[in-house]
């Protein structure tokens, strides 16, 4: 996205003169604690500041906790994998 087409508080990124990300992870619920996540987001925030530097304060890092019933793969929910895990693993 072009910086003078993404705002933050108001202003785009042009005028800040900064750089930002929006960043979205799908994990399953139950599988992260609140401190996970938290590490995971500072951990996330540190890498895209190396990699594209004079971040603004405001990214964003979306982590979607997710129903083992609504999240799979490959066309089989993460429910069914549990429920019958014997066939996977």
């Amino acid at each position: 996205m072009d910086d003078d087409d993404w705002f933050i508080d108001g202003k785009s990124l042009a005028e800040w003169g900064k750089n930002s990300f929006r960043l979205e992870v799908t994990v399953v619920d139950e599988t992260c604690s609140k401190d996970q996540k938290a590490a995971y987001q500072k951990a996330i925030y540190n890498a895209m500041d190396q990699a594209i530097g004079n971040l603004h304060p405001q990214p964003n890092v979306h982590v979607v906790d997710c129903k083992t019933a609504s999240y799979g793969y490959t066309g089989i929910t993460q429910e069914y994998r549990y429920q019958h895990k014997d066939e996977f693993y």
